[in-house]
């Protein structure tokens, strides 16, 4: 059992849950098909992991530390310019109006057949 906890903490087999994908038990058998949920599942734990191992880094932050390792000239640092601030409210009205029209065209596709 320890081969195959070893097996299932590796990203190559969470990449390979692809909902619909046929599942092989260890005799090589069909044993079904991976679920959306499943799949979902698996994304998530790829993307927890990544976070782990490589952390989440501040671009800001990382810049502001090279500058005062000395490693960013401070003509070099005015050069970059500010970040754009993003109203999270404004972007996800924007994405419901995204997600609306897209439901009216696949309604549409679906009426057209």
């Amino acid at each position: 059992m320890a081969a195959l906890d070893w097996y299932k903490s590796h990203f190559a087999y969470h990449y390979q849950l692809q909902a619909g994908a046929e599942r092989i038990d260890l005799s090589g058998n069909a044993a079904g098909k991976v679920t959306e949920q499943e799949a979902l599942k698996a994304a998530a734990y790829i993307e927890q992991r990544k976070r782990l191992l490589y952390g989440n880094p501040n671009p800001i932050q990382t810049m502001a530390s090279l500058h005062r390792a000395r490693k960013v000239s401070d003509d070099a640092l005015r050069k970059i310019p500010a970040p754009v601030k993003v109203d999270p409210l404004a972007r996800l009205q924007e994405l419901v109006c995204e997600a609306q029209q897209l439901i009216k065209q696949l309604q549409s596709a679906d009426a057209a057949e």
